[in-house]
């Protein structure tokens, strides 16, 4: 069959969406991955087939939606009283990327995924969650499709959310789409926002209760490609320790609220070598550290991490899986947005590692992080609780596994 999918273009997503690509492809489908020009580069790195479409979308170049709708939308929603991470991450990332890719501006978006569609005629759409030109144009083109979630279902719970509150709510989700949609003359449906199936990569016990039944997939360890320096094939003589931040704050986002420099003096002086992947905007130029740090670019994690023995990380779904596939501990510092700390408490709870939410004082932020490696590092409980903890997510079915799934959907 054909396969056709839609990513959002950042590196996170395409390392994310490629093991599935992978597992279609050697079951002797046809693959091609779609997204827009600054993509194409990354897609084609992951070995997989590109196409760039013949309009893109700039999420921070699209008319910001006024304070006063999305605090309407909050108030609707009945969020002003939710936990931190689900007001900030509402407030500030799901509600502003629904404005923007269910804007006016979209619709030349959405015009190039219906011509691609028409042109290739897949058999079945793949599209990655939050990325809504994709779910529009797919429904309404009729074919089977699936939404391919990379964190915690946030649309799912917000539709679950406006079903609780009754039927007399404002559907202010539909709303957004209103302009849009009228302009491509079709009305909104559920699906252009949730799929007509959902792929979910995320251990059961941290999704959201939805309602909605989830094909779960677990975490294939790929951040991309790269090339292992000798020097990081085997242990290190005292011992290595990995600190990464992974690649969606370096790309899309300021991680200057790390103190990293700080950090990483301070787990020198515990002995081990320290092998950092940053770049210069992370680490200016110049800066001196001890003779046990290494700073490299990039280097894929999972080859790395096969050789530390700790991993300090954001809660990122790339390098907190690439850790839990070896076994590592983990220590993990979390803004409060997004999955990042539901990703560290999940962790932690389960003895596998140690989650430090970010504070401002720098200092005693790194002193913190230091305490918590060296406590992870002295203590082998952590070590087996990280090997159970993959034994657990390691029981959901592998992308090869779920490559039935999506032929099914065919079938029907």
């Amino acid at each position: 069959m054909r396969v056709l999918m839609f990513l959002t273009p950042a590196s996170s997503h395409v390392v994310a969406t490629a093991p599935l690509a992978w597992a279609l492809q050697t079951a002797g489908h046809s693959v091609l991955v779609a997204s827009q020009p600054e993509a194409v580069e990354m897609i084609q790195a992951a070995g997989l087939v590109a196409t760039p479409l013949k309009a893109g979308l700039d999420l921070m170049e699209t008319t910001a939606q006024p304070a006063s709708i999305t605090e309407q939308m909050m108030s609707s929603l009945d969020l002003n009283d939710a936990e931190e991470v689900v007001r900030i991450t509402v407030r500030e990332f799901v509600l502003p990327s629904l404005a923007g890719y269910t804007s006016l501006e979209a619709a030349p978006l959405v015009e190039a995924c219906l011509e691609l569609i028409d042109g290739w005629r897949p058999d079945v759409i793949v599209w990655d969650g939050g990325y809504y030109p994709a779910g529009i144009a797919a429904h309404m083109t009729k074919k089977p499709q699936v939404r391919l979630l990379w964190g915690r279902d946030w649309e799912g719970m917000l539709r679950h959310r406006l079903r609780e509150l009754g039927a007399g709510t404002t559907d202010v989700l539909a709303e957004h789409f209103a302009p849009l949609l009228e302009h491509l003359g079709i009305e909104f449906d559920e699906r252009m926002l949730l799929g007509e199936a959902s792929i979910d990569p995320n251990p059961v016990e941290m999704r959201w209760p939805t309602g909605l039944d989830y094909l779960s997939v677990r975490w294939t360890p790929y951040t991309g490609p790269g090339v292992v320096p000798d020097w990081a094939t085997a242990p290190a003589p005292n011992g290595r320790i990995c600190v990464s931040l992974g690649l969606s704050y370096r790309e899309l986002a300021d991680d200057s609220d790390v103190p990293i420099v700080e950090i990483l003096r301070g787990l020198a002086e515990l002995g081990p070598e320290v092998v950092a992947t940053l770049d210069a905007r992370q680490v200016a130029p110049g800066t001196t550290f001890p003779d046990n740090v290494r700073l490299v670019d990039h280097m894929p994690l999972s080859a790395l991490l096969s050789t530390c023995s700790a991993v300090v990380n954001h809660g990122g779904t790339g390098t907190w899986s690439a850790a839990l596939s070896h076994g590592v501990p983990q220590v993990i510092i979390t803004r409060p947005h997004m999955d990042y700390p539901r990703f560290g408490e999940h962790t932690e709870a389960a003895g596998a590692g140690v989650h430090i939410p970010l504070i401002e004082d720098r200092q005693t932020m790194a002193d913190a992080v230091v305490r918590a490696v060296a406590l992870v590092l002295s203590d082998p409980a952590y070590v087996e609780s990280a090997r159970a903890l993959f034994a657990r997510t390691n029981r959901a079915p592998s992308p090869a596994e779920l490559v039935a799934k999506i032929e099914d959907m065919v079938r029907v």
